[in-house]
């Protein structure tokens, strides 16, 4: 599962996103990447949308490199402008 946090890069937020995807490994018996991506103001669009293909392409090439099986199957999730 691949997890793009929202916009916020608090280091309380950090831990509640660190939290989510440990949940979500330990619940769904998954592999989570979560994902450090360009974020605005500092960068513009389409920054953030070219590194999101890019994970995303990345992990599908890569899966066993991140802890899982080449036949598994990869799910993306995301909170606030993540989810965008």
């Amino acid at each position: 599962m691949i997890n793009f946090h929202g916009e916020e890069n608090s280091s309380e937020s950090k831990k509640s996103t660190e939290a989510l995807c440990m949940l979500l490994a330990k619940e769904l018996k998954c592999v989570v990447v979560d994902v450090e991506y360009r974020l605005p103001p500092e960068h513009k669009f389409p920054a953030m949308f070219d590194d999101g293909k890019a994970v995303v392409r990345w992990v599908l090439m890569n899966k066993s490199l991140v802890g899982a099986e080449n036949d598994s199957k990869v799910g993306v999730i995301g909170s606030s402008s993540g989810a965008g």
